[in-house]
């Protein structure tokens, strides 16, 4: 992971999570900037767990990398009514 991005995600994570800003029942706050809160977040959740899809993916085995590109090819052929088009090249399994 690039140490840039990951002390900036780490920023993000630290600014939504605080204790500062978990108190979403602050009165003085307005619905907007607890939308924002909310939206701050769910965005940097998103971001840990696309980091964590990521690292599992970039440890997979070659021939599971394999089988699945080949299933998603399948997949994306048969939903597009493309298969004798695309398939005339695969022969993975």
């Amino acid at each position: 992971m690039d140490k840039q991005l990951g002390s900036l995600r780490g920023a993000r994570w630290a600014k939504a999570f605080s204790k500062k800003e978990e108190d979403g029942h602050d009165p003085e706050q307005s619905f907007e900037q607890r939308r924002r809160n909310v939206n701050r977040k769910a965005t940097i959740v998103i971001e840990h767990l696309i980091q964590a899809s990521d690292v599992a993916h970039t440890m997979q085995h070659w021939h599971v990398y394999k089988v699945r590109t080949y299933r998603y090819l399948l997949l994306d052929c048969l939903l597009h009514a493309r298969l004798a088009h695309h398939f005339s090249f695969v022969t993975v399994l």
